[in-house]
């Protein structure tokens, strides 16, 4: 297991080398064109000093100023394309602003005290898809599961195991009637129901901290 997740980890850090080399790359590249750009106008301050007999000092001012007018010029370039990016990240938190909520959040009923304490499931013709016009992962379940029992959902990879969980947790909303304890859940509010259901998931995520 632990050969596993270094190799894993190996071709991680792999494809984040891959994408940082073409970043510096990208950037000297950048530097480069604009060092090339400061060649013409020393060259023309040159030439104007020696024909037009420039005192050495302006002449040396003014090849001063351009390398320097040169490099702000990078740094203000290098500024504006960073802000650019970073202004990905803003356009994508509006576009989370503008998204309907969930069904649900609007109910006002509430679950029962100390809901569910047996655990009784029962699903009616419950059929459920993750987004309009995909195809359906539940189709038309029919089936009650006694309360404090244990069972096991075996099937292949795509069977829907996964999928029957989250029609528990509303994510998302299934066709027809899940009910936990007497209680259909799409009659009560959906944070205060996903509150009350425990999941373990499938791959642990441990955060830090």
């Amino acid at each position: 297991m632990q050969g596993k997740v270094i190799d894993q980890f190996y071709r991680h850090q792999d494809l984040h080398n891959q994408a940082l080399y073409m970043v510096i790359a990208s950037t000297r590249w950048f530097g480069l064109r604009v060092d090339l750009l400061c060649v013409p106008f020393i060259t023309c301050v040159a030439l104007a000093s020696a024909g037009f007999s420039m005192q050495p000092a302006i002449a040396g001012l003014s090849v001063s100023y351009i390398m320097e007018t040169l490099d702000y010029t990078q740094y203000a370039v290098r500024n504006f394309s960073e802000v650019e990016n970073l202004m990905t990240a803003v356009e994508r938190v509006i576009t989370y602003t503008n998204l309907e909520s969930e069904p649900g959040y609007k109910t006002k009923a509430l679950p029962p005290k100390h809901w569910p304490c047996d655990g009784h499931i029962t699903l009616r013709d419950v059929s459920l898809t993750y987004y309009e016009g995909a195809p359906q992962v539940l189709r038309t379940l029919n089936f009650n599961i006694e309360g404090k029992s244990r069972i096991g959902v075996v099937g292949r990879t795509g069977a829907g195991k996964s999928s029957f969980v989250a029609a528990l947790l509303r994510m998302p909303d299934a066709q027809g009637d899940v009910i936990i304890d007497g209680v259909k859940i799409t009659d009560i509010n959906v944070k205060e129901s996903r509150r009350c259901i425990s999941v373990l998931s499938q791959v642990p995520v441990i955060f830090s901290g």
